[in-house]
């Protein structure tokens, strides 16, 4: 109860106290705290500024990955309907019998500009020995990304495919076929060669097409061997897969095989059967160059729709000047006659010689050379 003067001591008065309203203090405090806050944050644009960050450069630069630094993730059954059309990957429709290059499809698939000399890491898988060639996961073959385009020429036009064996055995002979050849030669690269990577490299940047040459059994195998790594006929199959797993392994970015010797080998359906379905089943194509009457790469070929080239004229089998001049007045008559004409050679010094002088004026005469791959379609129609 408040004092008054009667109860206040001599002299002193008695003071007074007021009340104040807390609750309305408190009240107005909350809402000025609240009204800075909404001011902070609609005008500062950073409302946490002062906090300790952190920032990340992201890079798209996709040197040095490979495919084992990805991995496939399933998605939830409940996004199946999310994922429209335009969502799904580029996928290659499936192959219907032989079909050669697909040079559109490899653009559109490849997900990238392609550098010719540079292997697409989608393309290739380890083995035992190294990196050897696939199918990537999308359908897209070797034979499809690293295939030259042909040239717009009439199919009654007469056409040449050229393979030029032995790249990388001798280094001046594969200096002279890359300087003084034109690109649409195929240079067919020798696994028992030095420095295979750097002739690919060279040959690629150059717009040649690249083979890689398996050596086989020949019919006077063992007195004349194609090599250590040579596929032979009675060899069991596990052996010959593994030999043909370091001879792939040698190099990259070839559109196919080729053969090395051979003759006995290409002539045994059952070796060859089984050879021929893995150059199929890793998007490659491949080429005869025995030129043996008792081949029968061209009935296996087809039996497991393999790309398949067989050459018609071996132009260097006799190493003198005035046969190979004969040999390549043949390879013109077959041309002009049933509108392609497939042949080969090896990197001899009178063959390169020869084959220089003799491309210069192809033109002149009507003649077309084609890249090998270009072919296959012609081949597979007779």
């Amino acid at each position: 109860m408040p004092g008054d003067d009667l109860t206040a001591p001599l002299g002193l008065k008695q003071r007074r106290f007021y009340h104040l309203p807390f609750g309305l203090f408190g009240i107005s405090l909350m809402i000025l705290l609240a009204t800075t806050a909404f001011i902070w944050i609609g005008v500062v644009d950073d409302p946490f500024g002062g906090e300790p960050t952190a920032s990340v450069k992201l890079s798209t630069d996709l040197k040095g990955v490979t495919q084992h630094d990805f991995t496939v993730v399933e998605l939830p059954q409940a996004l199946d309907n999310v994922l429209g059309p335009e969502d799904e990957p580029d996928v290659a429709p499936p192959l219907e019998g032989v079909t050669g290059p697909r040079h559109e499809l490899a653009q559109k698939l490849a997900g990238a500009p392609m550098q010719a000399h540079v292997p697409l890491q989608s393309l290739l898988e380890n083995g035992p020995y190294g990196a050897i060639p696939k199918v990537s996961e999308n359908g897209l073959r070797p034979l499809d990304a690293y295939a030259e385009p042909a040239p717009n020429v009439a199919t009654a036009q007469a056409r040449i495919a050229l393979v030029l064996n032995g790249i990388g055995l001798n280094e001046t002979m594969s200096a002279m076929a890359l300087d003084n050849l034109p690109n649409e030669v195929a240079l067919a690269i020798s696994p028992y060669g030095t420095d295979l990577d750097n002739w690919m490299s060279k040959a690629r940047r150059n717009d040649n097409e690249v083979l890689l040459q398996i050596p086989m059994e020949p019919f006077d195998y063992p007195d004349n061997d194609a090599g250590p790594h040579s596929l032979l006929t009675k060899a069991a199959s596990a052996q010959n897969a593994d030999k043909l797993s370091w001879l792939m392994a040698r190099t990259t970015n070839y559109i196919g095989l080729v053969n090395f010797m051979g003759q006995r080998f290409l002539s045994d359906n059952a070796a060859l059967s089984l050879f021929m379905s893995e150059v199929n089943d890793r998007g490659l194509m491949f080429v005869d160059a025995a030129g043996s009457a008792r081949s029968a790469s061209k009935d296996v070929a087809t039996q497991t729709d393999t790309p398949f080239v067989q050459v018609d004229v071996v132009i260097d089998e006799d190493l003198d000047k005035s046969s190979i001049e004969s040999r390549l007045l043949q390879v013109e008559s077959l041309a002009r006659s049933n509108g392609l004409a497939i042949a080969s050679a090896t990197t001899y010094p009178v063959t390169l010689r020869e084959l220089e002088r003799w491309t210069r004026s192809l033109e002149d005469r009507g003649l077309t050379l084609i890249p090998i791959s270009a072919a296959i379609a012609a081949e597979h129609a007779q």
